[in-house]
Parts: structure tokens; C-alpha cells; sequence
């Protein structure tokens, strides 16, 4: 089985540890801090490489729109020229629906349709990217608030645990 950056977020612990003994005497049969501290320092790790791939999804993301506002752009101009040429009438001005009919009509009179087909496509195809993008930076933060917890608890444990220890040797 594969493994992913979910399993780092397990803290190890013996599973055959006999829990009618008493905790406190064996505490190191249980739950070890030396492997606490180092899966805090795998956490650490992995919020580096989360962090990064978050990073590279926004870079992408940012140029994925700036080509799609060329694109856009680009769709704009196409129809603003085909408008001059041949201005809308007011019957086919009256709706979104009439509008969009008519210019249609217009790119493939004036042979621009498979232009504004290929820029409608990759538009598209730009806008699917940059929700996939997203949804991936979401997931990245989403990861890191979690291992963020998880760590805290960890420290917390460590904390309890190394006072506990310090305690037990003061006398």
C-alpha cells in the first residue's frame, strides 16, 4: 500500500501495551517521545511540501489567468470588430438570447467562427484548470490547519510528558 502524508499524521503507539498497567510506570511501553519528536519533525517536513505545491498551484493559477484574460480579451475584439461591420438591428438587440444569436450568425458570415470556437474552447479549458488549481490550493490548506493540530497536540504531549518525567526526578 501506498503510503501518503496522512499516515505522518498518526501518532505511533505500541498496540500491544497493556493499559491495566499502570501508565505512569510505563509510560515508555506505550508512547515513546523520542518518536513523538521525530514524527514533529516528519510533520514539519511535510508542511514544507505542502506549502510548496500550494505555492506552485497559485503561480499556475496566476498565469493560467492572465492567459485567460488574453483570451478574453481577444473574444472581445473579435465581436466588437464583427459589431462594426455589421451593427445589430433593435429586434435583435432586445435580449442576451437574440444577441448572442445574431453575433453568432455574424462570426460565421464573416468567417470568424472557427476562431471564436477554438477561443470559446480554450477559455473553457482554462477555466476547468484553474478550478482544478483551486481546488487543490483549498486541499493544501485544508492539509496544513490539520497538521498544524496535530502538531500542537503533539508538543502539548510532549510537554506533559517531559514534565512529567522532571517531576518524577525531583525527588
Amino acid at each position: 500500500m501506498k503510503k501518503s502524508l496522512a499516515d505522518d499524521l498518526k501518532v505511533r503507539v505500541n498496540p500491544e501495551y497493556d493499559h491495566d498497567i499502570d501508565p505512569d510506570a510505563n509510560d515508555f511501553a506505550y508512547w515513546n517521545p523520542v518518536s513523538a519528536t521525530n514524527d514533529l519533525i516528519k510533520l514539519a517536513n511535510s508542511a514544507l511540501q505542502i506549502t510548496q505545491a500550494i505555492t506552485d498551484a497559485m503561480q499556475d493559477r496566476m498565469r493560467l489567468n492572465i492567459e485567460l484574460r488574453n483570451i478574453e480579451r481577444d473574444l472581445e475584439t473579435l465581436e466588437r470588430a464583427v459589431m462594426v461591420a455589421d451593427p445589430l438591428t433593435p429586434t435583435e438587440a432586445k435580449s442576451n438570447k437574440t444577441i448572442s444569436g445574431a453575433l453568432q450568425r455574424r462570426f460565421e458570415d464573416q468567417g470568424y467562427a472557427d476562431s471564436v470556437s477554438e477561443l470559446r474552447s480554450k477559455r473553457d479549458k482554462l477555466e476547468d484548470r484553474i478550478d482544478k488549481l483551486q481546488e487543490l490550493i483549498d486541499a493544501g490548506h485544508t492539509w496544513n490547519k490539520t497538521n498544524e493540530r496535530v502538531s500542537d497536540n503533539l508538543k502539548t504531549a510532549l510537554a506533559f510528558f517531559k514534565d512529567e518525567r522532571r517531576r518524577a526526578y525531583q525527588y
